[in-house]
């Protein structure tokens, strides 16, 4: 099964203010967040929804740009808990703040755990 990829890119503050048009050298800072569903193909259609509605709410409340890529994995397990754990050799490991104050409970039913990478990545647009 192909994997399932969610991206997201949450815009959070104009560089540079000031007059209604912007300038070509301003720019949008953001946060791309891009979640990776490699072990979670054995969920049926309707427990995949469940679960990207579950990480939508999760990072949903993330509005502040991050510094440093950070990339991790949840694991959503059976029982209805959030879990995190390292993506080995995925460089920085740190989870943002704005996710690990969020509910760390799904209803996702699930016969085993499901393990998605969530990766934060600094982004930067410029509007036309």
């Amino acid at each position: 099964m192909p994997e399932m990829v969610s991206r997201v890119f949450v815009p959070v503050a104009i560089a540079a203010c000031g007059s209604p048009t912007p300038a070509p050298e301003q720019h949008i800072n953001g946060t791309s967040v891009v979640i990776v569903a490699n072990h979670c193909s054995h969920l049926s259609k309707q427990a995949s929804r469940e679960a990207e509605a579950t990480m939508g709410r999760l990072v949903d409340h993330c509005n502040a740009p991050v510094e440093h890529p950070a990339t991790f994995r949840v694991i959503l397990d059976p029982s209805g808990a959030i879990r995190f754990a390292n993506v080995p050799d995925a460089g920085t490991d740190e989870i943002p703040i704005c996710v690990v104050t969020q509910s760390l409970h799904h209803h996702v039913r699930l016969a085993t755990a499901c393990q998605l990478d969530v990766r934060f990545e600094p982004t930067s647009i410029v509007p036309h």
